[in-house]
């Protein structure tokens, strides 16, 4: 919860205000000609709201799922450095990479971690990319 929470804490306002921004892209007509037909909020959201901000969601996806594969100051400021190392209580890939390398010196592993690291990441971003493949291209 001490890495979880002062991560949610620093992504939440420019997560919002992108949904802010977004929402108020949708027109409004939309909305009135399924209110007309019948429709319930619910239905209106799934059918309106929902599709016109998946591509916003999926660029925030992508932006949260690169800021927490490479998330390292929060950590390293909660734990490392007279509070503690991260191994013994909060180590995410990015500390242990960093403890290993530089604190260790062991350079050959940090260069193989830091490999294996940027694959999985690029695993991850084509799999990102297959998922919202449509939504992203421009209309």
């Amino acid at each position: 919860m001490a890495i979880v929470l002062p991560t949610v804490w620093r992504s939440w306002p420019f997560v919002m205000v992108t949904y802010l921004a977004a929402l108020q892209t949708v027109p409004q007509e939309l909305y009135e000609a399924a209110k007309v037909d019948g429709a319930t909020p619910w239905q209106r959201f799934r059918h309106i709201t929902w599709p016109l901000l998946r591509p916003v969601t999926a660029i925030l996806l992508l932006y949260g799922l690169l800021g927490t594969l490479y998330s390292f100051n929060i950590v390293y400021m909660m734990f490392g450095h007279g509070a503690g190392y991260p191994g013994e209580w909060g180590d995410l890939l990015m500390t242990n990479l960093f403890r290993n390398t530089f604190g260790m010196w062991n350079f050959g592993l940090g260069a193989a971690a830091s490999t294996l690291y940027m694959l999985l990441t690029l695993v991850l971003i084509l799999f990102w990319y297959r998922v919202f493949r449509e939504d992203l291209k421009a209309r």
